[in-house]
């Protein structure tokens, strides 16, 4: 009976895991997460990702950090890394790196309200679980299955060198950090960890060692986060994971999961005549003065303007907004690229920094709005169908000096019978051999839907290039019923809002 809480969270995390692994797969709708929700409120103040960060902060303040150890995919994969290494943790307790968690979480915090995502892709376990299942698994997986000849994948799910290298990466850093110190990423580096870990301390219910303990030190050995001091017999429960591991091996029924009660045998450790409270209001002042500092700092130095060099004009997904709005949101989790119906979607690189649209090998499918509605932080913009089959994301530029059309008098059109808008049309010119391409850039979108099929190789005909700004273009349905409206010169991205 003391083993069912252990085979309760095992089954919910393998449960989870295959949740994940079919969101990614594009059937299923994404499951609720942690860092995703808490990003999303920030950037759009979404009610439905503050109800999920409001439930798990509750949760949590009830129960523990049961996210981390059945919810959080990266969790999950650290645990079978673990299993599969057979890694064992000391029996002395691991040092509590209060200082480090705090410090990455404020830096965190502040960078992020700056417009820096880059301390969100490095450390938020969410998209950096997606670096590796999308970028390595994924890919990985679709080749093999093709070299044997297994039709059970449709797409390459944009498998690119960078992507591969990327997710093997990530792979390899887990696993010399569990095979050193079992989860101490979670325990002193994950910033969502450490938030939870906080509602956790202050939480109703607690994870605690009784008197008849007999110091065997099973319970710690199997510690991943080793919280568990077996010589004094205590449990720090802002670190304790709730795996439940300790209760099921405890010789003595020791190790309990009950409701907070006020022992009154703590004991003072403050100086004569300091506060008690004087401490924890010198780390509130840490705490704020940090995340102040890296707050100025960002704003003070922009993401792009500590870069060695400007970044790369690219096409970003339709809901982006602006290359500053997008960069300054999108975590690279690459949800969205690996549910991308048109193969178009790709991670950064050492190019691009950020997911863009490359048309070499895709096309933003027309009645596709998959990344807008997958979209776990609000980077991409939930845009209804009708909204995204208007919205702007480049412009295609017609090559005349690379068309068949114009140099060999060939007859082509595949770019005109490929494009959904009807801003390509072939139009028969007094003396032409035959019909050439004629654009029509109030209609343009940006699709790229002239520039895959284009047989011209390996520079098409028909390129894109990025807006500044995606706008929405004029309606083709109405298009020729009444002249386009003007641009407004001082056009934003406010519609998407």
């Amino acid at each position: 009976m003391k083993k069912a809480p252990r085979r309760i969270r095992i089954a919910t995390a393998l449960t989870v895991l295959v949740i994940l692994a079919l969101v990614f797969a594009g059937r299923l709708p994404l499951l609720p997460q942690a860092g995703p929700a808490i990003l999303r409120v920030a950037a759009t103040g979404a009610a439905t990702a503050a109800v999920v960060v409001a439930v798990l902060v509750l949760l949590t303040w009830l129960y523990g950090r049961f996210y981390c150890a059945a919810l959080c995919p990266l969790g999950i994969l650290q645990d079978f890394i673990g299993w599969v290494s057979r890694r064992k943790s000391k029996r002395t307790p691991r040092k509590n790196l209060k200082t480090l968690r705090y410090t990455i979480l404020a830096v965190t915090a502040g960078l992020i309200a700056a417009g820096w995502t880059i301390p969100a892709k490095l450390f938020e376990p969410f998209s950096v679980f997606g670096r590796f299942y999308a970028g390595f698994v994924m890919p990985v997986f679709a080749k093999f299955v093709r070299r044997h000849g297994i039709r059970v994948i449709d797409g390459d799910y944009a498998a690119s060198a960078a992507g591969i290298a990327a997710g093997a990466g990530v792979l390899a850093v887990l696993i010399l950090l569990v095979v050193w110190k079992r989860r101490i990423y979670c325990t002193s580096i994950c910033p969502v960890g450490t938030l939870l870990g906080l509602c956790s301390k202050a939480g109703a219910f607690r994870m605690s060692i009784g008197e008849s303990c007999v110091h065997c030190g099973k319970c710690a050995t199997v510690c991943p986060a080793g919280c568990i001091d077996p010589g004094a017999g205590t449990l720090d429960n802002e670190r304790c994971l709730r795996c439940m591991n300790c209760v099921a091996v405890c010789p003595r029924n020791s190790i309990t999961w009950s409701r907070r009660r006020a022992t009154g045998k703590a004991v003072s450790r403050q100086p004569a005549g300091e506060d008690a409270r004087e401490p924890r209001r010198r780390f509130l002042a840490g705490m704020a003065g940090t995340v102040l500092a890296s707050f100025g700092l960002g704003r003070i130095f922009k993401p792009n303007g500590m870069a060695k060099r400007p970044p790369q004009p690219a096409i970003y997904p339709p809901g982006g907004g602006s290359a500053a709005r997008f960069e300054s949101k999108c975590t690279a989790c690459l949800l969205c690229v690996a549910n991308c119906g048109g193969n178009v979607l790709r991670a950064p690189d050492s190019k691009i920094r950020s997911v863009h649209l490359d048309y070499e090998k895709g096309m933003c499918e027309f009645n596709c709005n998959m990344c807008s509605t997958i979209c776990p932080t609000g980077a991409i913009r939930p845009l209804p169908l009708e909204k995204k089959q208007r919205c702007r994301i480049g412009m295609a530029e017609l090559h005349k000096s690379r068309c068949v059309a114009f140099v060999d008098g060939t007859h082509c059109g595949a770019c005109a019978e490929h494009c959904p808008t009807g801003a390509l049309r072939m139009v028969q010119h007094a003396g032409a051999p035959c019909p050439v391409p004629e654009l029509n850039k109030d209609l343009c979108i940006g699709c790229g839907n002239c520039s895959y099929p284009c047989p011209v190789k390996p520079v098409p005909a028909m390129t894109v290039s990025p807006v500044p700004i995606q706008t929405q273009a004029a309606d083709p349905a109405h298009y020729f019923d009444k002249p386009p409206a003007e641009a407004h010169p001082h056009q934003d991205d406010a519609w998407l809002i």
